[in-house]
């Protein structure tokens, strides 16, 4: 009998629970939900399971003439040194990280990995055990999120919250000097109390593409504000950024061509030593960009209100004839009530303008031949106070706009918006009220025939003292009737 051949029947039971553990373990090893391999010192493969080879898109015998790095993306290689390192001398038993793998295919992954370095019975450093996931799906899904909350929603272009994290960041000495360009949407309101939010919302989208396509991806935009849009820009030189916003500027007057609604005032200003406060930059920005606001805004509004008045008529001509009619009426009773030149000039113009609230109002309302609803009676009662807020935002009409806001009340109190009575209300707006019902009793409408003259004359009188101020009815029926 051999000698070396062992008679006890222990070891026997010994080899077979370890070929039972290898067994148990490469069972494991292979079937596994994550991927797993083995990297020895030099960073080469050793062994991979299925689920590695699937995940990164390479075959088992075709990882084993590779290292880690050949697939690793090349941004993510000093983070991978830097664990190895760290597992190596001790200091970090597991190293956990997310990274990128190049597949095969060429497309880039992101994966979650944990990696652990095992030692012999000395602790000498074997091999690397490491095991990944693949949460590319999930990186995507973060990247939309940090999106959302990067960037502003209706533009495209970075929002507030980023700019300040980028302006921290910037604010280096090596940026030095930083330009801080600001840029203000002239008239957005008007725009939105004369057309709706959308047409306010198309304006933003076009200013932001305009400064954006101007500046170039490199450069940071961002709108921080209803109507304000940022550029900074990291080592800049003053010529350069005064040139830049020329360029926005002509790009934004060559938009005008199509859509006459687009103005933008902008101003910049330079932070060159580093112990000035960017607050105080963004200050002189601001007070630059002002300052060219002030001989912008005055065109553009009066601009935007003939805009107003212009689409009001393409509306309806209707609302062009009944317009002129009442100015005509308005002017009458003024001149017999004793107005100089400059009063009935005054009357007529808001006369001409009280409706102007009508243009945020709906064509299917402003045009129903049916009955309308209570709702549709509540936004039809909206248009004078739109029309204070078109005409109050602009200085050469801001003296009437409290005229049109008022031409809906009544002498008794039962008017609209704010029930005012008597005396309560202008003098030019207890005119127009007369004129306008008159005008609107003997026009067709679209849910009405017009009166007779004679019947608009019996329900002028009847409400005298309620509806109308009794001495404005009194001169319109007794001097200005003759003549029209």
């Amino acid at each position: 009998m051999d000698k070396n051949i062992s008679k006890n029947p222990n070891d026997k039971c010994s080899k077979n629970m370890i070929e039972q553990s290898e067994r148990k373990y490469r069972s494991i090893f292979e079937q596994a939900s994550v991927g797993i391999v083995c990297i020895n010192l030099d960073g080469k493969i050793l062994d991979a399971n299925d689920k590695y080879c699937e995940i990164i898109g390479y075959a088992r015998e075709e990882l084993q003439n590779l290292s880690y790095k050949d697939f690793t993306f090349p941004d993510d290689l000093d983070n991978s040194a830097e664990g190895i390192a760290k597992m190596l001398d001790g200091s970090q038993p597991v190293f956990f990280t997310k990274k990128r793998y190049i597949k095969k295919d060429g497309n880039v992954i992101w994966v979650d990995l944990s990696s652990t370095l095992l030692r012999d019975s000395s602790n000498r450093p074997l091999y690397f055990n490491t095991f990944i996931r693949d949460i590319t799906e999930q990186k995507s899904v973060e990247s939309q999120i940090e999106k959302l909350s990067y960037y502003d929603q209706l533009t495209g272009v970075y929002n507030r919250r980023f700019y300040v994290e980028e302006l921290r960041r910037m604010d280096k000495e090596k940026n030095l000097p930083i330009a801080l360009v600001m840029a203000d949407v002239n008239g957005l309101k008007l725009t939105n109390d004369a057309f709706g939010h959308r047409a306010g919302d198309v304006t933003l989208k076009k200013i932001a593409r305009i400064i954006r396509k101007t500046c170039g991806s490199d450069k940071v935009v961002a709108r921080i504000g209803g109507d304000e849009f940022i550029v900074l820009i990291p080592n800049a030189d003053g010529r350069y950024v005064r040139n830049l916003m020329q360029c926005i500027i002509e790009a934004t007057k060559k938009e005008q061509r199509v859509n006459p609604l687009i103005s933008l005032s902008i101003g910049f200003a330079m932070k060159r030593k580093t112990f000035e406060d960017m607050k105080d930059v963004f200050k002189k920005a601001e007070d630059e960009m002002y300052s060219h606001k002030l001989l912008e805004d005055s065109s553009l509004r009066r601009r935007t209100i003939d805009l107003i008045m212009n689409s009001l008529y393409e509306k309806s001509k209707e609302e062009m004839i009944h317009s002129k009619r009442v100015e005509e009426i308005c002017k009458k009773i003024a001149v017999e009530m004793g107005y100089k030149e400059n009063g009935v000039i005054n009357i007529s113009t808001a006369a001409l303008m009280h409706d102007i609230g009508n243009i945020g109002i709906s064509d299917a309302i402003l045009n129903k031949v049916e009955k309308l609803s209570e709702d549709e009676w509540s936004e039809i009662k909206r248009h004078p106070e739109i029309g204070y807020r078109i005409l109050s935002s602009a200085n050469e009409f801001s003296h009437i706009a409290e005229h049109v806001l008022q031409h809906h009340e009544r002498w008794d109190g039962k008017g609209y918006p704010k029930g005012l009575k008597g005396d309560e209300m202008t003098v030019v707006a207890k005119i127009i009220a007369v004129a306008d019902a008159y005008d609107a009793m003997t026009s067709d409408r679209p849910y009405r025939k017009a009166m007779s003259k004679k019947e608009a004359i019996k329900e002028i009188k009847r409400c005298s003292g309620t509806q109308f101020d009794p001495k404005i009815a009194s001169v319109f029926l007794e001097k200005v009737l003759k003549n029209i």
